[in-house]
């Protein structure tokens, strides 16, 4: 990891001019049905794409492995990006283009839609669809969309470019003596992210070594709209075996290389047993919170998370099998999330055998759970009238729901809104083969905007179905939603929340400027 700052830093200082703006090609949704996922390989289109997007004027392509490796940090992986909105998932990526796709059947051709953002301001730049009786004709109507996808996607505006400018001290960067004085951050993804890019004083801090704080500073234009100066950071220390799994880690002691553990005390200390879970030792790993030389806040951590499958392997995955060290960062602090995981395994699996999570601390086990638990959805006859592709009864498609029953309870509300029909949808969770517990909900959080729309975000207008899932669940969730939307576009008008059970409203909030 440090290698890869480094050479990006180096890269940055030998070429001032403009950069090539960046772009994420994610995974496409597959919605194929039985034997035509055996027919189209969703992952080969996507490389299809990427390499047809080098073509493209201005534009560096993101590799997957690059992917792979951002997101690892967040504890995510590509396929916990299918259905997350793609402007969000771009910006996690630091990307400034970001295409996403949905692959489906349709009558007698397959279908493969494309959409281009911008990440910067969440604007669609344009939209096409490839279209092929067979896999030859589909990859020959995809080159040409790509294209054509490519054709609108002029650069932003000069007034709306933003950046982050960093600025060291006096004596720079004692660590890294070639860096000194204020230059633009090497890290792209904090020019569109005003938030990531105060989170990098402390990062800089932390990586040059020095007593001094670094200022980070946001900007619009030629407008500086945010800026911090900070000595905070989060400092971990490996024991002397270094970390066997990830054998390019840095060793001993070094800053923390996620984000929000610099600005979180609390989230800096997780990382103690996120770490050791990760490298997959045996001797306990210390995370520090630190402002300066002073010492905050300090946790010894030895927990992780453990994955045993069942004789079979992975049948969906088969480079998975036996028992190994989990691949998501976070479950290794938190044992609900670990014992979630076996429920996660068994479904993205596709097996029948259930996975095994187990959670440690050291060498002692504290918690054991097997993945025979599922979440369970059933629409009405209608389906579901926004996306015809999802029909009667079928297991839920976010895996956070196979674990938690709470959390699949909650799946009918969102599937309702999701959806936009008039009949209820139920959610079913089941533990093992055996039904546990049911719920039907019929409720969802609708937004009004004045007849300006959205000052600030231009795609959004008139009244729709509020997107986070949250706000479908109940009145006190919805309301406060109104306020949100209000101060996100800046409008000058009355923006009104509205909680919907079945037809009626039941309960409304309206803010005027």
């Amino acid at each position: 990891m440090r290698r890869l700052i480094f050479l990006s830093l180096l890269l940055a200082f030998a070429v001032r001019a403009d950069p090539p703006r960046l772009l994420a090609v994610l995974e496409f949704e597959n919605k194929l049905k039985a034997k035509d996922l055996q027919q189209i390989d969703a992952r080969y289109l996507t490389d299809v794409v990427r390499s047809q997007a080098l073509k493209a004027p201005d534009v560096r392509v993101m590799t997957r492995e690059n992917m792979l490796v951002l997101l690892g940090t967040s504890g995510k992986t590509l396929s916990d990006c299918l259905g997350e909105c793609e402007v969000d998932t771009g910006r996690k990526l630091g990307a400034d283009l970001v295409i996403s796709g949905e692959l489906l059947r349709y009558g007698s051709a397959y279908k493969l839609s494309l959409k281009l953002h911008e990440t910067h301001d969440g604007q669609l730049v344009s939209a096409v669809q490839a279209s092929g009786a067979d896999a030859d004709a589909l990859e020959k109507s995809l080159r040409s969309a790509v294209a054509e996808l490519f054709a609108g996607a002029s650069p932003p505006p000069a007034a709306s470019v933003t950046r982050c400018e960093i600025a060291l001290p006096a004596e720079g960067c004692p660590r890294h003596k070639e860096i000194a004085g204020t230059f633009d951050d090497p890290d792209t993804s904090s020019h569109v992210d005003q938030a990531h890019c105060l989170l990098r004083a402390a990062e800089w801090f932390g990586w040059c070594g020095d007593e001094h704080a670094v200022t980070a500073r946001f900007y619009q234009g030629a407008q500086v709209v945010a800026s911090k100066s900070t000595s905070a950071h989060c400092e971990i220390t490996l024991p002397d075996e270094h970390c066997p799994l990830h054998e390019n880690e840095p060793r001993g002691t070094f800053v923390d290389f996620e984000a929000t553990a610099h600005s979180d005390p609390k989230r800096c200390l997780a990382r103690a047993s996120e770490w050791f879970g990760w490298c997959g030792i045996h001797s306990p790993v210390t995370a520090r919170y630190l402002d300066g030389a002073r010492q905050l806040a300090t946790k010894v951590g030895n927990g992780h998370c453990e994955i045993s499958l069942p004789e079979e392997g992975c049948p969906l995955h088969k480079e998975y099998s036996g028992t190994f060290v989990d691949g998501d960062v976070p479950a290794h602090g938190d044992q609900a999330r670990c014992a979630g995981r076996a429920a996660q395994w068994t479904i993205w699996c596709g097996d029948k055998s259930p996975a095994t999570s187990r959670y440690f601390e050291g060498a002692k086990l504290l918690v054991s759970t097997t993945g025979n638990s599922r979440c369970e959805i059933a629409l009405a006859e209608e389906g579901c009238p926004r996306h015809p592709d999802f029909h009667g009864t079928f297991t839920d498609t976010v895996l956070e729901s196979q674990g938690d029953q709470a959390r699949c309870l909650l799946r009918a509300a969102e599937y309702y809104a999701w959806c936009g029909g008039s009949r209820p949808v139920s959610a079913r969770w089941f533990d093992g083969g055996k039904w546990a517990g049911s719920k039907s909900a019929a409720t969802r959080c609708e937004i009004a905007l004045g007849s300006e729309g959205c000052p600030l975000h231009k795609e959004y207008s008139g009244t729709f179905t509020d997107s986070p899932d949250k706000s479908h669940h109940e009145a006190a969730g919805c309301l406060p939603r109104a306020d949100e939307w209000a101060v996100w576009c800046k409008s000058t008008q009355a923006v009104e929340a509205r909680f919907y059970e079945g037809a009626a409203v039941t309960a409304r909030r309206s803010v005027s400027p």
